[in-house]
């Protein structure tokens, strides 16, 4: 299974950075936090989520993301 999130981790980043206006960015950014989480890579989660609040403070994703850092104690 963690191979599986990995490679669902690359897809999301890959949509990413390709797509920087991709209407679900916010979505796929809050994704990939969650996939880094799971792997125990926190710097990146920590960014992507950080990211997520930055650009979209307005979208419910905002608010999830803003969750998650606080559990990883930011």
């Amino acid at each position: 299974w963690s191979s599986d999130v990995c490679s669902s981790d690359l897809d999301l980043m890959e949509i990413i950075e390709k797509y920087p206006a991709f209407e679900r960015k916010p979505r796929a950014l809050l994704l990939a936090g969650d996939s880094c989480v799971y792997l125990k890579h926190l710097r990146a989660a920590k960014a992507l989520y950080s990211e997520c609040v930055r650009l979209f403070p307005d979208r419910e994703e905002c608010k999830a993301s803003k969750e998650r850092l606080s559990r990883l104690g930011v």
